[in-house]
Order: structure tokens, then sequence, then C-alpha cells
């Protein structure tokens, strides 16, 4: 959770013009982020987020809004920066990248 924290802390939260204010951006991804990491179902998620609400990682969370997050197209180019930035660091060590199919199952015909 903490390194997590680390990487969507930087994500800028827009200007509040005018309406009910949003959640940060900042909050929506690492929610997004950790119920897809957890895959935990949404009903167990919410004992993650209260833990991470806790520890102050994130802010005031309202969990029945995590689909609505999820499927919000406004995070999807935040979501692909943070991957590509935190890629970065593997760019030393590896270039070249080979999938591993040990984990899938094979059929005896």
């Amino acid at each position: 959770m903490k390194l997590l924290r680390d990487v969507t802390s930087a994500i800028p939260q827009p200007e509040y013009i005018f309406g009910r204010p949003k959640l940060p951006l900042s909050d929506m991804v690492f929610a997004s982020a950790l119920k897809v990491f957890s895959t935990f179902s949404l009903r167990r998620f919410t004992a993650d987020m209260n833990i991470a609400n806790e520890r102050g990682f994130i802010e005031k969370f309202r969990i029945i809004h995590l689909s609505y997050y999820m499927e919000n197209h406004e995070l999807t180019p935040i979501i692909k920066d943070l991957i590509t930035i935190t890629s970065l660091a593997l760019t030393s060590v590896k270039n070249d990248f080979t999938i591993d199919s040990s984990g899938f199952g094979s059929l005896a015909l």
C-alpha cells in the first residue's frame, strides 16, 4: 500500500471550478489499482480500503463508488502513464522480455 501511495501521490488534482468536489484522482487510482491487485470481491475488498484509510494512504473513501471509478475513462491515461513510469526502473536491468508460460496447465491428449 505504501509503494502504491507513493506512486499515486504524484497525480495532480484538476482545479475545482463548480459543483460537487470530486475525490482526489490519486485516491481513485489507488483504490482501483489495489482492488485489481487484491483480486478480492468488492465486499472483501472493503476491509483493505478501511486499512488504507486508517493508515492515511487515502482520504475519506466511499466503497460504493469504486466500480464507477474503475469505469471512469479519465483515469485510463493516468494509469497507463503510471505503468510506464514504474516500468522505467527495469530498463537498466533488462531490454528483452520473454513470456513465461510455466503457470499454464497442459492437456494430455
